[in-house]
């Protein structure tokens, strides 16, 4: 059960510096530029994709800190013998690994989609 989560936060921070990356890679279209065909169409997909990443940023941070919290605490509880206390304590966020985990999935997908607007553009 423990090294699930550790796992979940290092793909969380892995994807959010990939994330990251993207975000600074996305050139910002100027009005004016000869090459762009239809310059509102790339605005547009332009602040959809910072919307995208900046969720996505949002979201995989959220799950990075929730399973590192969580781990550590978890670690503590069962290093100082509490057990009882480590299955209240599991049971008591089960809800929010679950939100934890489904922000991943989300973070993923956001990813994705603004990954390929930026083939678009």
């Amino acid at each position: 059960k423990i090294t699930g989560m550790d796992t979940y936060a290092v793909v969380a921070a892995v994807l959010l510096q990939v994330i990251l990356g993207l975000y600074t890679s996305v050139p910002e279209p100027s009005p004016d530029d000869p090459k762009i065909r239809y310059p509102r169409l790339q605005r547009i997909v332009f602040e959809v994709q910072m919307v995208l990443l900046m969720g996505a940023v949002l979201c995989s941070t959220y799950t990075m800190v929730t399973f590192l919290l969580v781990k550590i605490y978890t670690v503590t509880s069962l290093g100082l013998y509490r057990d009882v206390s480590y299955d209240l304590f599991f049971q008591g966020t089960q809800r929010l690994r679950l939100t934890a985990f489904w922000s991943l999935i989300g973070s993923m997908y956001s990813f994705l989609i603004a990954f390929a607007l930026n083939l678009y553009t």
